[in-house]
């Protein structure tokens, strides 16, 4: 029998942050949290009653449903927040590792760019695949990265970022919970987005 509790819960996208840093890599898998209005570490869940947490060993698999997750309403499908279009995967580095291990974890997670980030997790730049191959082999990822100019809130719509994107000619947007950044958003993960939002909540059919 399947209590009410459970008909209540909704499935919770998750998210994955891997930093490399000198000691290799490190990876946190981040949720969105209805209670705190903030992206937070997945374990919290663990510890938290209205939460249902399956973490087997392949993380594709890996699955949370929680009764805080809202069934959105009209009025919220209308104005998403910007996060629900960020990339599963997001690549950070510490400023002083070299290129070599960079170009690596490019390759393995088939990364597109990396925010470049200090102790704090707070951003101080962004290293694209181009600036990479760019760089001398002894260069660190703080002397090949650019400066991060534009970033988000994770409390931005979605739609005001895709008009910041299309006007500005902008390729990546950072997105920033409580000062650290938590996810990014590029023009396919925005047209991803747009290809299961728009049809249900945006345009209805013609004639109608």
């Amino acid at each position: 029998m399947v209590s009410h509790a459970h008909e209540r819960q909704q499935e919770v996208p998750i998210r994955f942050r891997r930093t490399l840093g000198g000691h290799g890599m490190t990876t946190e898998a981040l949720v969105f949290c209805h209670e705190t209005g903030h992206w937070t570490a997945l374990n919290a869940c663990r510890h938290c009653a209205t939460a249902t947490l399956s973490t087997p060993e392949r993380e594709a698999d890996w699955r949370l449903l929680c009764e805080r997750e809202p069934i959105a309403s009209a009025g919220e499908l209308r104005n998403p927040l910007v996060s629900v279009a960020m990339l599963r995967e997001l690549l950070c580095v510490e400023p002083k590792v070299r290129i070599e291990p960079v170009v690596s974890a490019f390759l393995e997670y088939d990364a597109e760019i990396a925010v470049v980030i200090d102790a704090n997790g707070h951003l101080i730049g962004e290293l694209s695949a181009a600036e990479l191959f760019r760089a001398p082999s002894r260069a660190t990822a703080e002397e090949a990265m650019s400066p991060s100019a534009t970033t988000l809130l994770e409390s931005t719509p979605a739609l005001d970022a895709l008009q910041l994107m299309v006007t500005r000619d902008i390729h990546h947007l950072p997105i920033l919970s409580a000062g650290k950044v938590v996810g990014i958003v590029t023009p396919f993960a925005m047209l991803r987005w747009l290809a299961t939002f728009v049809p249900a909540s945006t345009f209805g059919r013609r004639g109608a």
